[in-house]
């Protein structure tokens, strides 16, 4: 089991793997370091009563040479989502401490 799935699992948060994505197939992207970051992005927003996906939209938009963010969409449920996830205006606070989380290396 990674990292990532025993805290996801500590939290509630289990789901299977769904077959042929790739998660399944053992994407090099998603190690324990990186699932770890994404973990940490995802407290940081609920500590703020927000989702991921609004820290997503709200730190692209923060930067000054974005015009707009494009996400993909299925279904209705997903256009209203992603049409609302603007909504989070992040603080220069804010956008610092997402950029300290999110260290590359």
């Amino acid at each position: 089991m990674l990292e990532f799935q025993r805290r996801a699992a500590a939290r509630g948060r289990v789901s299977p793997v769904p077959k042929g994505t790739r998660l399944g197939e053992g994407d090099d992207r998603l190690s324990n370091e990186n699932l770890s970051i994404v973990e940490d992005l995802l407290q940081f927003a609920e500590s703020r009563k927000h989702r991921l996906l609004e820290l997503a939209f709200g730190w692209l938009l923060a930067h000054p040479a974005v015009a707009s963010a494009i996400a993909d969409a299925t279904q209705p449920e997903q256009v209203r989502a992603n049409a609302s996830a603007a909504d989070w205006k992040l603080t220069t606070e804010e956008r610092a401490a997402i950029d300290d989380l999110a260290v590359y290396s």
